[in-house]
């Protein structure tokens, strides 16, 4: 049967309180969700920015609650979809769907529904404009054809019981990656017993070739973009073992062992020796590289940025 993203719920546009009141922004209660926080997950446990009681009080009426659904409408990540899993807000380019009729769909039926219709989504939502944005009153009349309970309860069991599998390795992974941070800053701490070598005096530094167009969804190997989620293509041009970082756009750090391709703008970068430390201070400068960017539209970083970071090393070790 059909039916219009309205019929499920309440639909709601995020909208940002204003940085000018400080006291909207001087503790960190609630989860203030942004496109990225929507990135390659089902369920938004924390995200990049935090605001007050007062922020929530001031604009209840945009309050969300667990099992609301959120959908980038604005930009490259339009169509990225999400579920909310505790009392938060959105800013302005992100429609919610609240108060869902659990008598019409459920909420994870309606997130795995959603989730595959990303580029459906950019089609409605470009319009020839160089920004494509899908606006509140386009978004709830958009019609979709849903399946009857039992079955949506067992689409959501079926492909919910392999999320699950997935989102408690991520979060292994996640604990590990705090370990080692943990162990990383420990040995930094040692200043009197290291010395300093930059990135550039002991690494290759390379780019890809590639448009980020060139991939392909059936590719066997992974394609490094700028995209926080790397997709796939048909061909390698890379077997090694290496710090990825994405040089503009969404700038951030990856590890890979194997053979893979590369976005034009993706840096690849073999050190001949102390990997393993480059990556972490690599991570450990993902902030201060995205400040020093440069472009006044597309930010982007140069090699000689990356040149210049730094590690502390042991002398005459072997690391």
């Amino acid at each position: 049967m059909k039916y219009k993203i309205k019929d499920f719920g309440k639909i709601i546009t995020g909208t940002t309180p204003s940085t000018k009141n400080k006291e909207y922004y001087n503790e960190s209660k609630y989860m203030f969700v942004g496109p990225t926080d929507l990135k390659g997950i089902r369920l938004i446990m924390s995200s990049e920015k935090y605001i007050s009681e007062c922020a929530m009080n001031d604009f209840s009426n945009r309050q969300l609650n667990k099992d609301d659904i959120v959908v980038d409408c604005i930009g490259s990540d339009m169509g990225d979809v999400a579920v909310i899993t505790q009392k938060c807000m959105t800013n302005q380019q992100i429609n919610a769907i609240t108060n869902i009729n659990n008598n019409i769909v459920l909420p994870l039926y309606l997130y795995y529904l959603l989730s595959t219709k990303k580029s459906f989504f950019h089609l409605i939502g470009s319009n020839g404009s160089t920004m494509p944005i899908i606006s509140k009153s386009l978004f709830e009349n958009i019609e979709f054809d849903i399946h009857e309970l039992p079955i949506q309860q067992h689409i959501v069991d079926t492909i919910g019981t392999v999320d699950n599998l997935i989102e408690n390795y991520e979060l292994q992974i996640a604990r590990f990656k705090l370990f080692s941070d943990s162990v990383y800053k420990q040995y930094c701490e040692k200043e009197n017993e290291l010395s300093v070598l930059n990135l550039g005096d002991c690494c290759e530094i390379k780019t890809g070739k590639l448009n980020a167009n060139e991939g392909s969804e059936n590719g066997i190997y992974p394609f490094f973009t700028c995209s926080q989620t790397e997709s796939n293509i048909d061909n390698f041009a890379f077997d090694t073992k290496a710090i990825i970082i994405a040089g503009n756009g969404d700038i951030s750090v990856k590890y890979y062992e194997g053979k893979f391709n590369a976005y034009q703008r993706t840096y690849v970068l073999t050190p001949t020796k102390y990997l393993c430390l480059f990556l972490k201070e690599c991570e450990n400068n993902i902030s201060e590289l995205k400040s020093a960017s440069r472009g006044s539209v597309i930010k982007f970083i140069t090699k000689d940025m990356l040149c210049k970071i730094k590690i502390k090393i042991f002398d005459n070790a072997e690391i």
